[in-house]
């Protein structure tokens, strides 16, 4: 399984910022705030500036994946 670490988007901002971008926005899914579900959440808190958190499809503790390739 595929762990999702948050540092990569981190490098990503970072090379942008170097080169004097000011506006940078990452979208991410919701539940990858949460600690089951990324290796380090508190990357994703230090970038609040630049992250915005998508909705996620949850029915009790299971999450409902959308297919999006039809």
């Amino acid at each position: 399984m595929i762990e999702f670490s948050s540092r990569g988007i981190k490098i990503c901002v970072d090379y942008f910022l170097q080169r004097g971008h000011k506006e940078i926005v990452v979208f991410v899914p919701s539940f990858r705030q949460k600690r089951s579900e990324c290796l380090d959440p508190e990357v994703l808190e230090e970038m609040k500036e630049y992250v915005r958190f998508t909705p996620s499809r949850e029915a009790g503790t299971d999450r409902i994946a959308s297919y999006d390739d039809l």
